[in-house]
């Protein structure tokens, strides 16, 4: 890839594919963990009870408000964030990213049930909580990955997912998504043969 290349690029993924030989485990940490803030910053606590609220609907019995995992993020961010800086322990990480692939996959469940179920007993926002909450503790157990080189482009690519659940909804993909990721990858990681 080329500056001209790094520099234009929209896809988080060839960025990723770039740098990850050569980006430092620390640096690709810290973006992961700057990733999952991401979904902080765009799903609050509350946000579960807020799409459950605005659709004026129970639940459904397949996925409730309280499905997502923000505290599950806030925890997997916490504790990667003091492994890229030296002073996390590892049964820390392991046990983070344990619960939060334990989480991906119940959430990963309860999604595709209520998705198979739209039109029959399930709503629109336990689909849409569902399928959130499951990419986000996708992206949490990701961000906590033992090998950080192996798991963080499946962490930006579930955030980017997260965070572009409205633009599936809508029938386009989450092109401003994939682009704001890119830009985070370029502010976090300088192109190869650059230094930070």
């Amino acid at each position: 890839m080329t500056e001209a290349e790094w520099s234009a690029s929209r896809d988080p993924e060839r960025l990723l594919a770039a740098v990850a030989g050569r980006a430092s485990p620390e640096a690709l940490r810290r973006l992961a963990c700057a990733a999952c803030a991401r979904l902080l910053d765009k799903y609050p606590d509350d946000w579960g009870v807020q799409v459950f609220r605005a659709e004026g609907c129970a639940v459904g019995g397949y996925v409730s408000p309280e499905d997502w995992p923000a505290a599950l993020l806030r925890e997997a961010i916490r504790i990667a964030d003091a492994a890229a800086s030296a002073t996390g322990r590892s049964e820390e990480m392991r046990a983070i990213h344990k619960a939060a692939g334990e989480a991906a996959e119940r959430l990963h469940q309860r999604f595709q049930h209520a998705n198979c179920r739209l039109g029959d007993a399930a709503t629109g926002a336990e689909v849409e909580v569902g399928y959130v909450g499951w990419h986000g503790a996708s992206a949490a157990r990701d961000c906590c990955g033992e090998d950080i080189r192996a798991s963080a482009a499946g962490c930006i690519g579930h955030v980017v997912e997260a965070l572009g659940y409205r633009s599936y909804d809508a029938g386009k993909p989450p092109e401003a998504e994939k682009a704001a990721m890119a830009d985070l990858i370029r502010r976090m990681i300088p192109f190869p043969g650059h230094s930070a």
